[in-house]
């Protein structure tokens, strides 16, 4: 999914206009409450001078850093985290197939372990886990939020790599009263405080995510039409050189909400070699998708491909 890059400080200000937005699943803002209950976006988990989780101590290895309205950077030890409504969601989607979480029995301690890729390189990426278990007496079930970066790391900063797995196994301990038989649990992925849907997102909750996340971006943008962003030059026929002929090919192509050529195929051409080659450079090409009643959207459309004569 394409969308135009939200510097930081615009996320900073969402966090005002998040508590009015409606509540979709699993698109969230990670925030840390101040002793007002005031959240400010969690900017990166940051590994306690490489410490792993102290058990005896029940501690947990990872502080966050957060942002003000300013941009001044922050650390805050052991946060109380939350979740807020989000009317964007991150662009991609995280693979966690391959990750294992399990709540130990008799050990008060869940654990994550496995490999996480994602499809785009990501920055101070975060892994959130919320335990669940049920209360006593019929009441809210007792949640604990445990977190980490990844990459594991004691800096910021941190790259995920695009279509890497990256390994990854942590523990955390769990409050003695955690029901560790019937406890559950729930994941979440955010990169810069923003939440990225995974493989455990269903087919229709991504669908609706990123559609909510579209109208909001281009809530002010108007109806417009594919734009080119990155064209290659369409390659002159050898068979055709002897001639030394210009020419041109007319291609119908259409451009998906992506902005990619899902085909191009030749209307007229002043040689059948001339379409061929301009439809090998166009298919290469990238556009900026169209765009209709705030969302992105198909369109096709007619356009010639000209090609100057090899030695004018």
């Amino acid at each position: 999914m394409r969308h135009p890059d939200i510097a930081w400080s615009r996320l900073v200000l969402l966090l005002v206009l998040a508590a009015a937005a409606p509540l979709a699943r699993a698109q969230h803002f990670l925030v840390a409450l101040d002793a007002n209950g005031k959240p400010q976006l969690v900017r990166a988990a940051v590994e306690t001078s490489g410490l792993k989780t102290d058990m005896t101590a029940g501690r947990l290895s990872a502080n966050v850093e957060i942002a003000d309205k300013s941009g001044a950077l922050q650390v805050v030890e052991e946060p109380n985290l939350a979740f807020l409504p989000a009317p964007i969601w991150g662009s991609g989607l995280i693979d966690v197939s391959h990750l294992n979480v399990e709540i130990v029995a008799g050990s008060s301690l869940i654990r994550a372990y496995g490999t996480i890729k994602s499809d785009t390189a990501l920055p101070n990426c975060v892994l959130v886990l919320i335990a669940k278990s049920p209360a006593v007496g019929g009441g809210p079930p007792d949640r604990e939020i445990k977190f980490f970066p990844v990459p594991e790391s004691s800096g910021t900063q941190i790259m995920m790599p695009a279509g890497t797995e990256v390994l990854y196994d942590h523990s955390w301990p769990l409050l003695p009263q955690f029901d560790d038989v019937n406890g559950t649990w729930e994941l979440h992925f955010f990169s810069n405080g923003v939440e990225f849907p995974t493989t455990l997102t269903t087919p229709a909750e991504i669908a609706a995510g990123r559609a909510k996340t579209e109208a909001y971006l281009l809530r002010n943008h108007p109806d417009s039409g594919i734009s080119l962003i990155k064209g290659v030059k369409p390659v002159y026929p050898d068979e055709l050189k002897a001639k030394n002929l210009a020419g041109s090919a007319t291609l119908r192509c259409r451009v998906d909400r992506d902005g990619n050529v899902a085909s191009a195929d030749v209307v007229s051409a002043t040689d059948p070699a001339f379409g061929k080659a301009a439809v090998e450079a166009v298919r290469q090409w990238k556009f900026s998708p169209a765009v209709k009643a705030h969302h992105y959207v198909e369109q096709t459309v007619e356009f010639p491909v000209n090609f100057s004569a090899p030695n004018p």
